[in-house]
């Protein structure tokens, strides 16, 4: 992709930029030029086979240093946190606290800074983690946590005054995104990716990561445009971004088109 990149100031409307089908490439694909009315440029698909892909999944195959309790890192180089890590081929989810799909009740809120959990306790220390709400029946937040205070959380509501506009107190939440949540009743294949420091860390029990397929979504985007028009995509398979898969700037780019 980056070899594809760099030519692409050199073509025009009506060229086409085609991958072979079979073949995977990994990275971002940014549009830089437009085509025009009746003369799209197009990215496509020649050969036979498969279509092409363009993933965001870095793999991983070795490389894995134990931390203990059953936890392994891996340095990792990503545009931003990941939202995706498959194991062998099945997706495995960020680690969370309470497991599975429960949740802890708050029994008190004040405003839409904080909540107070009586049964929650000092310890582990959740600052820096990820709070999700389920604030009424039908509405879940998340917050990253500022300050945690014996059984009560503080959080930023990145200033927003409605965060709180449907916050029913004795409704739950979990915690995510922390290190500490792979030490509490662990299960296989949770993970949690400290994006500051690079790093993925994920619970593989007894079994040894260095045996494993990983895949992590370490891209954003896999096409990026915020200029261009007259784009054509035919034919190409797209597989692991962190955030847009095709993303196209709105209301500046046009005529834009995507088959198969």
């Amino acid at each position: 992709i980056d070899k594809v990149n760099a030519s692409l100031g050199n073509i025009d409307a009506g060229d086409s930029i085609v991958f072979r089908r079979g073949d995977t490439f990994y990275g971002t694909l940014n549009i830089t030029k437009s085509g025009v009315d009746g003369s799209a440029i197009v990215f496509g698909a020649y050969g036979t086979g498969e279509k092409p892909i363009i993933t965001g999944f870095t793999t991983i195959t070795s490389g894995w240093t134990s931390i203990g309790n059953g936890i392994y890192s891996r340095d990792i180089s990503a545009d931003q946190q990941t939202n995706m890590v498959l194991i062998d081929g099945t997706q495995y989810a960020m680690g969370r606290w309470p497991k599975g799909t429960t949740y802890n009740t708050f029994e008190s809120h004040d405003g839409s800074l904080s909540i107070r959990d009586n049964t929650l306790s000092s310890t582990p220390d959740w600052t820096g983690a990820d709070v999700v709400i389920r604030q009424n029946w039908w509405t879940q937040t998340r917050f990253k946590i500022v300050n945690h205070d014996g059984s009560t959380i503080v959080y930023n509501n990145g200033s927003n005054p409605d965060a709180d506009a449907y916050m029913q107190d004795g409704f739950g939440y979990f915690i995510q995104n922390d290190l500490s949540t792979l030490y509490i009743d662990p299960a296989y294949g949770e993970w949690y990716h400290d994006a500051t420091a690079q790093k993925l860390y994920v619970y593989f029990g007894a079994e040894n990561p260095n045996t494993k397929n990983v895949k992590v979504a370490t891209k954003g985007n896999l096409i990026n445009d915020i200029t261009s028009d007259y784009i054509t995509i035919n034919n190409i398979n797209f597989i692991g971004c962190t955030s847009t898969a095709l993303s196209f700037q709105p209301y500046v780019c046009t005529n834009i088109t995507i088959n198969d």
